[in-house]
């Protein structure tokens, strides 16, 4: 059995934070989902990991920083926590001055009606282009915790096979495929609305009580 150190939030957005034994890091998971917990961080206690280096806290905000944000961000929102309380849990979780200074600007952004995307584009290049554009699809389309955990899986955790991959795809290139993609979408979108143009249609649910109304496009 290992022993693992977690931070969790629980259900009144409070963050709890312990030592647990297990014998995989997601039964230790397992083990805070079963107490109603959230959990945000789980790593192996430092005194259990082998052939393994510290990380260095450093000035500049790494993609392992980066990585880490948007996975903990959307597992707090899929939690069903508001946007705002979700960032002012992560700026209260910094493993830096630089990443809690970059955290205390995007929410405070975001409570003066800022979206996500703006507040992070305000970064100073801290997110790429794709990470926005894609932030920006999801906060549109209402997919945003979706987006996130998508966006994490680009980023991938720190001593997984997926981290050395060779021949990472350049973010230029990510560009380039989502810049296409976004505009064979609104083709396909603009082609379907074109179409309905000067047709009456009955929505399929309106109310229980009422009849469905005419929609006229």
């Amino acid at each position: 059995m290992a022993t693992f150190q977690y931070k969790a939030a629980t259900t009144a957005g409070e963050i709890v934070d312990g030592v647990l034994t297990g014998s995989t890091r997601e039964h230790v998971i397992a083990k805070l989902q079963s107490l109603g917990h959230v959990p945000i961080r789980v790593d192996e206690s430092a005194a259990k990991k082998k052939g393994r280096s510290i990380r260095l806290r450093r000035e500049r905000i790494t993609d392992d920083q980066i990585g880490d944000v948007t996975r903990e961000l959307s597992t707090l929102l899929q939690a069903g926590l508001p946007l705002d309380r979700a960032l002012a849990i992560l700026t209260s979780l910094a493993d830096s001055e630089t990443l809690k200074n970059m955290l205390e600007d995007v929410r405070d952004r975001v409570k003066e009606g800022s979206t996500l995307a703006d507040a992070m584009e305000a970064q100073e290049s801290v997110f790429s282009r794709f990470y926005l554009s894609l932030l920006r699809a999801g906060e549109s389309g209402g997919a945003l915790e979706v987006v996130l955990e998508r966006l994490a899986r680009t980023h991938p955790e720190e001593g997984t096979p997926a981290a050395g991959f060779p021949d990472q795809v350049p973010d230029a290139v990510k560009q380039e495929r989502l810049d296409e993609l976004m505009r064979t979408q609104q083709d396909i979108a603009f082609a379907g609305n074109e179409a309905r143009l000067g047709q009456r249609l009955r929505c399929l649910i309106d109310a229980l009580d009422r009849p469905s109304p005419i929609v006229v496009y």
